[in-house]
């Protein structure tokens, strides 16, 4: 996991935190003082281990919203892939306000992060979703510290930083470790949801025989179906797909069909096994005869020639 960002130089790193004001998003930084960076530094360096880790020397596996994934994996994005637009905003931004005051309502902040720049000015953005970051808080009238040897109450709010970050961003990547955490920060499925529609009307267009007005009705308002439709049109050759073996599939699978001037389509009620068919999710096997099985692979990986 080669990095052109000099890990071994970082000159500065800065603090900052983000939350919602009125449907929009604010940043601010927080001064910081050095034991703090040194901390920041233990978490870089944590998450890029267990990333170098789960890379394998194989490199990491692109994230698709519709997988459903285990609590830490190695995953990557494009900085410029349309998921990633709540990241470039954050990546992108410049001169964000030192406003210490963002931390007095500590129930509203989202996540917190911390911007790393090395010797040649390079950015790297690492963030962290705030669970337990603002988790203490809960717990401060219970938190007892020595003071003039004697016990007392802790009466001032308390926030703890994590031992690793959810996910990275660097040299136009985003390596992303934690994908509940990535997920929920990027914003993916408001993403994903407002442009629903329009990646069922383009699924028509890159596959000339399908009729995808069920498609387009039903992925706006099924956050499920807005993934599926995510994966799917994030595939290559989507009018390289057969009709006749699409539709040897959806028999064999119980996925029923409907014609409308020439082109197929779902019928009603199977709108997202038919998406998750085109996203190969499901599956048939039968290995007692006259007893088919049907299966849905929430979580899949293609199998690598032996």
């Amino acid at each position: 996991m080669a990095t052109g960002f000099r890990l071994d130089e970082i000159k500065a790193i800065e603090f900052g935190v983000a939350f919602d004001v009125e449907g929009a998003d604010y940043y601010a930084l927080i001064p910081i003082d050095n034991e703090i960076r040194q901390v920041a530094r233990s978490m870089l360096e944590v998450t890029l281990n267990k990333l170098r880790a789960l890379d394998g020397g194989e490199g990491l596996d692109r994230y698709e919203p519709a997988q459903l994934y285990r609590p830490e994996e190695g995953l990557t994005l494009p900085l410029g892939d349309v998921l990633c637009e709540k990241v470039r905003t954050l990546y992108s931004a410049e001169n964000i306000r030192v406003d210490t005051a963002a931390i007095a309502d500590p129930g509203a902040i989202k996540y917190y992060y911390f911007i790393f720049r090395d010797i040649n000015r390079n950015k790297l953005l690492a963030v962290r979703r705030a669970m337990q970051f603002k988790g203490i808080l809960k717990a401060r009238h219970r938190i007892i510290r020595l003071i003039a040897d004697t016990l007392r109450i802790n009466e001032e709010p308390l926030f703890k930083l994590d031992a690793d970050f959810d996910w990275v961003a660097f040299d136009q990547s985003v390596l992303i470790l934690r994908p509940a955490g990535f997920q929920y920060t990027a914003e993916i499925d408001e993403a994903i949801l407002s442009r629903a529609k329009e990646r069922a009307e383009n699924l028509q267009t890159s596959i000339p025989f399908l009729n995808a007005s069920r498609l387009s009705e039903y992925v706006v308002g099924h956050k499920r179906g807005a993934r599926l439709i995510t994966s799917i049109c994030s595939q290559e050759n989507l009018a390289g797909i057969s009709q006749k073996l699409l539709e040897n599939d959806c028999v064999q699978n119980g996925v029923e069909l409907e014609r409308t001037d020439g082109r197929i389509g779902p019928a009603a009620g199977f709108e997202k096994a038919f998406l998750e068919l085109l996203d190969r999710r499901l599956y048939r096997v039968e290995l007692i005869v006259g007893s088919p099985e049907r299966y849905e692979a929430k979580s899949r990986s293609r199998r690598k020639a032996p």
